[in-house]
């Protein structure tokens, strides 16, 4: 499975990358993307991931772009909104992302991707339903 990041800010990669079990990243493609015309550069060349985080602000750009793209597209990946301004993540599910997991900056892992995709089942849940399960 991949499962790909786009945000300008090299900091919330590593936070993101850090925010996986070891199972996850021993079985999927974990890829990050600074600007969104490096990441449409993958989409026309016909490269898809299975998931998308989406962060708002992308450099000058927003990425209710990245998720518009996607419209009246027979394929399209989970698109998970991920900021850390939960305004600007309701703006991203309202364009069409399935669902939000809120991004925690300065910090070494984010607890909502760790409680959200805590394993390979999670994923595929996610994956399959686009969306994440709930706790009862």
């Amino acid at each position: 499975m991949k499962l790909w990041f786009v945000d300008d800010k090299p900091k919330n990669h590593e936070t993101w990358f850090c925010s996986f079990s070891e199972g996850i990243k021993a079985s999927c493609e974990l890829r990050t993307f600074l600007t969104i015309d490096e990441l449409f550069g993958e989409f026309s060349s016909g490269i898809l991931p299975d998931v998308l985080f989406v962060d708002f602000f992308v450099g000058e750009r927003l990425g209710t772009e990245v998720i518009k793209w996607f419209d009246n597209r027979n394929m399209r990946p989970v698109l998970i909104a991920h900021s850390s301004m939960e305004q600007a993540n309701t703006g991203m599910v309202a364009a069409g992302a399935d669902f939000p997991i809120e991004k925690i900056k300065d910090m070494p892992f984010t607890s909502a991707i760790r409680k959200a995709l805590s394993n390979l089942d999670d994923l595929i849940y996610a994956i399959e339903n686009r969306s994440i399960r709930q706790c009862p």
